[in-house]
């Protein structure tokens, strides 16, 4: 079995939880670990005592001439030269969502990573549970009218999630990952109109996103999606409420975040019953590909990333413009 060496990039959250499914996996080495904060790498090192350390993802990427794959798990705002980069020196990426705030700096990463050839998987985990697959089956047997989804929660503690041009706001950086569900069961967005409200939250510093949101995406199909998201829940009150319903001719699916969801009619109806366990597949999905050099089972592609990147981006701007936004625009 080839080796593939591995370096894994942030310190945060993320980084250290990849390094942990990482290391479950036979036949790969994780070589090196950066991130820019001194006393956050000491502890990300204990992850991998072996791998090689670095404070920047430029040092890393131009020393390791052996690295195999990157995964990289930054803030949308810490992009960068990230994806070029890596596409230079022929890196694979495996990237954490969202793929950033600049559309211009997103295009330029797509045109970097196509030109290159380097394998690039996103990590829209949700796409590798095989319950989406029998929801398929449902939706393809019954006319589908109306699409209602969710994301109202808590404020996130992360100082840079607040600030919107770092993060990109609520819908582009945590209600993305439904948005890509509903991109993945009915296909690409054709328009949005978002609105959005403030007010509700006071006190944090620097706290400048939308408290909460409403859109509608209309699909190239036809289909009509009301999405609603909010971060001004109080947590130690009330319950956070994450997913999506589908109502069809002949049968209704629900779809709770991390949770169930069951789909059917009155007469024959279907319930699973999950959890949070989907991003060792979309990781280990990733590392196959690298190591067989063939990514056609990887399920969130760069490209199709961007075209749920673009949807995100489209409500920001209906947001700011208070005019529906189409796709083609974007």
């Amino acid at each position: 079995m080839k080796q593939v060496k591995v370096a894994v990039l942030g310190g945060g959250w993320f980084g250290p939880f990849h390094v942990d499914n990482l290391h479950k996996m036979e036949g790969v080495e994780v070589v090196a670990l950066a991130t820019s904060r001194p006393k956050a790498l000491e502890e990300f090192a204990k992850k991998a005592p072996s791998a090689r350390t670095y404070l920047d993802h430029a040092s890393l990427i131009k020393a390791e001439s052996g690295l195999d794959a990157l995964i990289a798990c930054v803030p949308p705002d810490q992009h960068g030269d990230l994806e070029l980069l890596a596409a230079r020196h022929g890196v694979n990426l495996y990237m954490e969502k969202p793929l950033g705030v600049s559309l211009e700096e997103v295009r330029k990463a797509e045109r970097a990573i196509k030109d290159s050839g380097i394998i690039c998987s996103v990590g829209y985990q949700t796409r590798y549970n095989p319950i989406l697959d029998q929801m398929k089956d449902c939706i393809s047997r019954n006319k589908v009218g109306l699409v209602t989804a969710t994301w109202l929660g808590t404020m996130p503690p992360t100082p840079w999630w607040r600030v919107k041009a770092r993060s990109g706001g609520q819908l582009a950086e945590q209600f993305t990952h439904v948005i890509d569900v509903l991109r993945y069961l009915f296909g690409d967005v054709k328009t949005v109109y978002s609105s959005a409200r403030k007010g509700l939250i006071t006190g944090v510093p620097n706290y400048d996103v939308e408290d909460c949101s409403a859109s509608v995406f209309t699909f190239e199909s036809g289909l009509l999606a009301n999405l609603s998201c909010g971060c001004f829940l109080d947590g130690s009150k009330v319950d956070s409420k994450v997913g999506f319903e589908i109502f069809m001719d002949g049968a209704k699916a629900e779809y709770s975040w991390d949770t169930c969801a069951s789909w059917g009619s009155r007469q024959m109806s279907s319930v699973a019953r999950f959890g949070n366990d989907f991003h060792y597949p979309a990781l280990h999905t990733f590392i196959e590909a690298v190591r067989s050099k063939d990514p056609s089972k990887i399920r969130s592609s760069y490209p199709d990333a961007v075209k749920t990147f673009r949807s995100t981006y489209a409500a920001n701007l209906s947001m700011e413009s208070h005019r529906e936004v189409r796709l083609d625009e974007v």
